[in-house]
């Protein structure tokens, strides 16, 4: 995706996010108390859970609502590009709240 179609295309996507984003704030709230409950050891594992989430996310989003992504295929935006930025941005909070649980411990 380019920078001039990304900018162009950044409040579809936060609509896309927000649909979900609910299920993964709380995937993440959930992966970031194991991860201070168990420390750096428990950081892979911490990471499969995210990853299954993420999957789980996906699938339910597609099976649920099929034909909402015609709206975005409208936009000029594909499945991927919706999943890959989503994804993108759900990885980066993610981060940044094992970073600041970090820091807080």
């Amino acid at each position: 995706m380019t920078l001039h179609r990304l900018r162009r295309s950044w409040r579809p996507l936060a609509f896309f996010y927000r649909r979900h984003c609910v299920a993964t704030l709380i995937a993440n709230a959930c992966c970031t108390s194991i991860f201070l409950q168990s420390g750096i050891d428990g950081l892979p594992a911490v990471l499969w859970i995210k990853a299954i989430t993420n999957a789980a996310v996906v699938f339910i989003v597609n099976q649920r609502s099929p034909g909402a992504f015609y709206y975005y295929y409208n936009l000029g935006l594909s499945r991927a590009a919706l999943w890959g930025a989503t994804l993108a941005l759900d990885f980066v909070i993610f981060i940044s709240m094992l970073i600041v649980a970090l820091q807080a411990r």
